[in-house]
């Protein structure tokens, strides 16, 4: 304690001391398709230890992810604007169709504005660290959308980036709305764990394993996923994540373009409550007294 004084003193440790050493570690080409927990150089921390790795690493290979990232910094690098960006992906959009719909089990052979969109996601790559990527489940969002993007709802962007408790993606923050991209993806093609044919590194997301943000809430310990706290607060439904090794995104990954027109809630004490009644009363009596002392500044007084 003596050393963190204050939360603003822990944060600066934390991000400069420990994530930059331990967890943000430089890639010096590409991910790595295997994943050695002994090779500390490649390895982030957040995939050494075994035990992290042991409630999930079994999950069906077919199950599918959904990773949502801002636009922007993708279009930045590639020297395109974001109305470039996202013309070229919602193009890949529909190309992509025919897998997400069932018509086919392959990816569609490349045409020319997919492999410029391919270009933009490769020069992209180029920039990323080997950071854990944070990751939600096709299952536990999927309503929100149809067999086209037609089909799906109005506000899909809003939502999806309310369900997955994705705060950064403010518009309030910004000059303008926040364009995103929805990569889906297979756990069978995350990377695998040396020595193990199937086993995959997923691992519950701590606070140690990213950026401090105000919407996130680890979950009770012995959980096989962590669960986002959904910014709104009238949300009953408990949403898992997981983190996973870097993962190269590509054209055939690409599922949605869309942007996110509506602010995110300037408090999110209702939605902080609202998240901590469902991990008490949905997964176990076990929880039902789970945060009861770090968060009592949340609960009425009378």
């Amino acid at each position: 304690m003596i050393h963190h004084a204050d939360f603003a003193v822990w944060g600066t440790q934390h991000f400069n001391a420990y994530l930059l050493a331990q967890v943000c570690l430089r890639k010096l080409d590409h991910a790595p398709g295997v994943i050695d927990q002994n090779d500390h150089a490649n390895c982030p921390e957040t995939f050494r230890l075994s035990a992290a790795l042991q409630l999930f690493g079994s999950v069906d290979e077919w199950l599918d992810l959904i990773r949502v990232v801002d636009v922007k910094p993708i279009a930045d690098r590639a020297g395109v604007t974001l109305d470039e960006a996202l013309t070229l992906a919602r193009h890949v959009v529909q190309h992509n169709l025919p897998k997400w719909t069932g018509t086919t089990t392959a990816n569609p052979p490349a045409d020319e504005k997919t492999r410029e969109f391919e270009a933009i996601l490769e020069e992209w790559d180029r920039v990323l660290d080997l950071s854990p990527v944070w990751a939600t489940f096709w299952e536990d969002v999927k309503r929100i959308f149809g067999n086209s993007p037609t089909d799906d709802i109005p506000d899909w962007p809003d939502k999806l980036r309310d369900w997955a408790g994705l705060y950064h993606l403010d518009p309030a923050g910004r000059v303008g709305e926040v364009p995103l991209f929805v990569f889906r993806y297979a756990v069978g093609e995350l990377p695998r764990l040396k020595g193990e044919r199937e086993r995959r590194p997923l691992a519950v997301p701590t606070v140690l394993d990213g950026r401090l943000s105000e919407a996130f809430c680890p979950s009770p310990k012995g959980q096989p996923t962590g669960h986002v706290v959904g910014l709104g607060a009238d949300d009953d439904a408990l949403r898992r994540e997981v983190l996973h090794p870097a993962l190269p995104f590509r054209a055939k990954n690409l599922f949605r373009a869309g942007i996110v027109r509506r602010p995110v809630p300037v408090d999110l004490t209702a939605a902080r409550r609202k998240h901590l009644d469902n991990l008490r009363y949905t997964i176990s009596e076990d929880y039902f007294t789970y945060a009861e002392e770090t968060d009592r500044d949340l609960w009425p007084t009378s």
